[in-house]
């Protein structure tokens, strides 16, 4: 069965994937890189990889990743290529599943941060972006779950300070899909989505409408006297008459 997405977003993604074979090959890493690689390869347990992370700023998601890959291998070039991976699939994220326009998508996944601080400085930070940008695909589907979005936050909380800050961004404005269907900030959607997601509607007839009440003289129950001691009506009212 053939994919029907158009050929240019593989494109995009085999040719960010080169593009960052070269770049990761040709960077120097710095020490801010290789001190949480060495931090994780000398760690013998779980309790000491905390123990060593003690004077870290950072939370310890990407210790935790570095830790399990320094299980297997002691050359720091494996970080490196766990990065581009990272930022690879970040790239495919926007390249599959965000409503950005063709030009648009090519001009961010060859721009300086994705190209180069997402990429080529292998630091915690790309995670956060892969993160973020899954919890941004999943809460724009027609029926989103709050439990993978919250998921993918929490874990975004966990890369970096701007992860932390991102995440609870989100969180606010997710927090709404639980309850009502809708978001409670409409900043992210503009950037993202089309269009806000759409509440689940009710089935019809199981609930009379207002008009239907209406013709039967229902009337709306009298407010509490704290607030407006007055009865409202349905039913249309007369306009004022101007005195003479």
């Amino acid at each position: 069965m053939r994919s029907r997405l158009p050929p240019e977003r593989h494109l995009l993604v085999a040719l960010f994937a080169i593009v960052a074979t070269v770049v990761l090959a040709r960077h120097e890493m710095w020490m801010d890189e290789l001190n949480p690689w060495v931090i994780a390869r000398d760690a013998h347990s779980l309790r000491q990889l905390f123990f060593n992370m003690r004077f870290e700023p950072h939370p310890a998601l990407w210790y935790l990743c570095l830790y399990a890959l320094t299980r297997f291998t002691s050359n720091p070039i494996a970080m490196q290529i766990l990065h581009g991976a990272i930022a690879t699939a970040s790239v495919a994220v926007l390249s599959y599943l965000s409503p950005f326009r063709r030009r648009d998508v090519w001009l961010i996944a060859f721009g300086y941060y994705f190209v180069f601080e997402y990429c080529a400085i292998s630091r915690g930070y790309a995670l956060g972006v892969l993160l973020l940008l899954l919890a941004c695909a999943l809460a724009t589907r027609p029926r989103p779950q709050p439990l993978p979005i919250a998921v993918l936050l929490a874990l975004a909380a966990n890369t970096s300070l701007y992860g932390v800050i991102l995440a609870c961004a989100l969180t606010i404005a997710f927090a709404g899909i639980c309850t009502c269907g809708e978001s409670l900030l409409p900043m992210p959607w503009v950037f993202w989505s089309e269009s806000p997601p759409q509440p689940v509607r009710r089935r019809p007839g199981r609930r009379p409408s207002i008009a239907s009440r209406r013709a039967r003289g229902w009337r709306r129950p009298p407010i509490s006297t704290v607030w407006r001691p007055r009865r409202w009506s349905w039913a249309r009212r007369s306009p004022p008459t101007r005195p003479s």
